[in-house]
Order: structure tokens, then C-alpha cells, then sequence
């Protein structure tokens, strides 16, 4: 009972983290070691906000490869886990939910 949404996501400039985590309710993981390391930046955020985007290609069961990203303002330098790049255009299914990660699978 999601609404999905087939939409292009522009070219832009990112705070990245790549992170393999066990499962897709573990993806809280990936968002704390970004926001965590970024505190004490600086950084100016710019839309689109932020997503992640899975690498595997296709559902896998355990040990999923994740890119969190945060659309950025501005040239920032790497840190130890957080790297700063222009990520492409991409073309996304996108669906958004309020909740808890607990939720993630069934979204």
C-alpha cells in the first residue's frame, strides 16, 4: 500500500557514504556514521535532500551494499568515512514512508 514514483533525479553534488550492511532494516547504520562524522561540517544541504541508493542490482538477503547520500551546497573536503562528489543523473523508483526502519522491508 505504497505509492511508487518512476522520476529522474539531476546530477548534483553529494556527501556519499558506502556502507555493506547485514540486512535492509540495517540502513540506520549507514545514516549515523554520515551524520555523525558531518556534525561538526558545515555542510549546506540543497534538494534533492537525501536518499540511499542500493548497489546490488537486485533484492540479495543479507549483506546489502548501500550509497547514502546527502545533496549538497558548496566544496567540502573527504573525511574518514564520508567522500564528496558529483554523483549523475539517475533515473529512480521512488516511495516515501513515515516510520520506523523496522518498516523498510515491507516498503
Amino acid at each position: 500500500n505504497y505509492d511508487v514514483t518512476l522520476k529522474t533525479i539531476p546530477e548534483r553534488c553529494a556527501a556519499t557514504v558506502r556502507m555493506t550492511v547485514t540486512r535492509y532494516e540495517d540502513e540506520g547504520m549507514i545514516w549515523s556514521r554520515m551524520m555523525e562524522e558531518m556534525r561538526h561540517m558545515n555542510i549546506v544541504g540543497a534538494d534533492p535532500a537525501l536518499a540511499v541508493t542500493f548497489l546490488d542490482g537486485e533484492y540479495k538477503e543479507n549483506d546489502v551494499e548501500m550509497l547514502a547520500w546527502k545533496t549538497v551546497e558548496g566544496s567540502y573536503s573527504d573525511a574518514e568515512n564520508v567522500r564528496f562528489c558529483i554523483l549523475p543523473e539517475e533515473p529512480v523508483a521512488s516511495c516515501t514512508f513515515k516510520g520506523s526502519y523496522e518498516q523498510i522491508t515491507d516498503v
